[in-house]
């Protein structure tokens, strides 16, 4: 168990802003492409706590559909034997749309492999000419059983192309493999309530990268007094958190890679943490950073966003 547990609420108001627009800074807006991938493969037939994984899956989804902001269009991909099929294109998130979206979403049915490498292309494909952010939620409760090596090549070729994707292990029942817990962003979820759980993170992290932030509208009291914005740095060869990546303020999931002093990144955010520590029920501040990896040749590493404390990287 981490010791801390983070408070959301003051974490919202924090230096980042994250999630909450506290004043200005977070008011305007970029519009999103989305693609979904839903796994349609047989197992999904299989029951979890009395319910089969594909109802539980569909009715998450529907939810999690109906609370995006109109900022963000979406389109949907399911499994296709070994193929990736379409079924709906990307489209503006009207409400007519989104009402198509969620009974085609209802008529998929659980049949066959998982080609995830293969629904990762197409995604590929459906996203390449947006001007938009890209962004992929996919959902499944399989490793890859068609190609693996379209997987890591789809996975390294969307992360170069600036597509981020966010993946779900839904009630996998065995641990997920090294190349399907790299292909982005990703969450376990065991069960009907967890899973609507990661899709509720998953929907604050779109909305918050849904935001564009203006650098200007931070009070006084919310910046640090050096901020460190738009400077490279390095992970440190020996720190408290072992060249760690956290995905989200509440640091306590990170990227399956350790990070060493090879790897250089942007500054992109400087703030503070605000967390409870559970020894001394103090509420306690840490200078933390949002960054991004550097392009590294031939690595689907580069280009991952992420918070990192100060104290376990250097400034250059």
């Amino acid at each position: 168990m981490n010791k801390r547990a983070t408070i959301s609420i003051i974490v919202l108001a924090f230096c980042f802003v994250s999630f909450l627009p506290v004043n200005d800074a977070w008011s305007q807006t970029a519009p999103t492409d989305l693609v979904i991938i839903f796994d349609t493969s047989g197992s999904m037939r299989d029951f979890v706590k009395g319910q089969s994984k594909i109802d539980i899956a569909k009715e998450a989804l529907i939810r999690f559909i109906d609370t995006l902001p109109e900022t963000i269009n979406l389109g949907l991909i399911m499994f296709n034997s070994c193929n990736a099929k379409k079924v709906r294109d990307i489209k503006p998130a009207s409400l007519t749309e989104r009402n198509e979206l969620k009974k085609a979403i209802r008529k998929i049915d659980a049949f066959g492999p998982t080609p995830i490498g293969e629904t990762l292309k197409l995604a590929n494909q459906l996203l390449n000419a947006s001007t938009n952010k890209k962004r992929v939620v996919i959902i499944t409760d399989g490793d890859e059983t068609c190609n693996l090596n379209q997987l890591t090549t789809w996975s390294e070729k969307n992360w170069k192309a600036g597509i981020k994707t966010y993946a779900i292990g839904f009630a996998f029942g065995y641990e997920p493999s090294p190349e399907l817990r790299r292909i982005g962003i990703y969450m376990d979820a065991g069960d009907n309530q967890q899973l609507a759980t990661v899709f509720q993170e998953i929907k604050q992290l779109l909305e918050r990268d849904d935001k564009k932030f203006d650098e200007s509208q931070r009070s006084a009291d919310e910046k640090p007094l050096v901020s460190f914005v738009g400077k490279k740095g390095h992970f440190k060869q020996f720190s408290p958190h072992q060249g760690r990546l956290y995905l989200s303020l509440q640091f306590n999931s990170t990227y399956e890679a350790n990070f060493g002093p090879e790897v250089t990144f942007t500054v992109l955010e400087h703030g503070y943490n605000v967390y409870l520590d559970n020894q001394s029920f103090e509420v306690r501040q840490e200078e933390a950073l949002k960054i991004k990896v550097d392009e590294m040749a031939n690595s689907p590493l580069s280009g991952l966003e992420g918070f990192v404390y100060l104290e376990d990287i250097t400034i250059e």
